[in-house]
């Protein structure tokens, strides 16, 4: 079940295979998310909802600066990279090439193009004294990277700001 950011309360978390852990999915950019939460502290799950949606909510209201983040750190010229290839190249259209799955893609890239493309695909919380590291992986469709996603680390200011940095491939 998918449940919307604003409506997200503590019995939405599904406990996973271990004691600590705990999921869910909720909309995110109108698209499925799936957040994980390693809560080994065993903080008590309302005292960390308040946290975790106001990071949820900035993600969900920003995918400009999620997508800028990636585009400053190369991710459009890595993409490009990774699909050119004489081997997938479609022989009767112009710049056009297939990624690993047979998607046409066409060069270059443009930043409306890779915007459209960003889906999140999970944010990952750990919680240790209060929530320690925050990872948000978001694919692209096409798949720019062949199975791999964009990772991006999420930091929580002590104003409340949320900041984000894209740290490359992940998978």
């Amino acid at each position: 079940m998918i449940v919307e950011i604003e409506q997200l309360t503590e019995k939405d978390f599904v406990q996973g295979s271990l004691s600590y852990e705990y999921n869910f999915h909720i909309s995110i950019w109108n698209e499925s998310t799936r957040v994980e939460i390693s809560n080994k502290q065993g903080i008590d799950n309302i005292s960390i909802l308040p946290i975790i949606k106001s990071v949820l909510v900035w993600v969900n209201n920003n995918k400009e600066i999620c997508t800028e983040t990636a585009i400053e750190e190369g991710m459009i010229r890595l993409a490009e990279e990774w699909i050119k290839d004489e081997d997938s190249k479609v022989t009767n259209e112009k710049d056009c090439y297939l990624t690993a799955y047979e998607e046409k893609v066409f060069l270059p890239i443009t930043q409306t193009d890779f915007y459209n493309s960003l889906k999140v695909q999970s944010i990952y919380f750990s919680v240790e004294e209060g929530i320690t590291d925050i990872n948000m992986y978001i694919s692209c469709s096409p798949d720019y990277y062949a199975g791999h996603v964009i990772w991006y680390s999420l930091y929580t200011k002590e104003n409340g700001k949320i900041e984000c940095e894209c740290n490359g491939l992940e998978g």
